[in-house]
């Protein structure tokens, strides 16, 4: 990865899938993360994965085409 892709801001555009949804899970109290993969049109999937994290985690899901940032709860630092 060059110095350009992470200046530019689009770095998660970069390294993702664009056909793919990610569900990410920021561990409370860890410095894990746990990553999801769902093809972009299983958004209901996505969601029940997102739905099986614990209330005190970060949990957001992501669509890799874009980096847009579709369903999110916790502190905004770890998204």
């Amino acid at each position: 990865m060059t110095g350009q892709a992470i200046a530019d801001g689009n770095l998660r555009k970069k390294v993702f899938d664009s056909e793919k949804l990610y569900v990410v899970n920021h561990e409370n109290n860890s410095i894990y993360n746990d990553i999801t993969k769902f093809p972009k049109n299983n958004l209901a999937e996505a969601k029940k994965q997102f739905d099986t994290y614990p209330k005190e985690d970060t949990v957001f899901i992501m669509r890799g085409s874009d980096g847009q940032i579709l369903k999110q709860r916790g502190p905004q630092k770890y998204i």
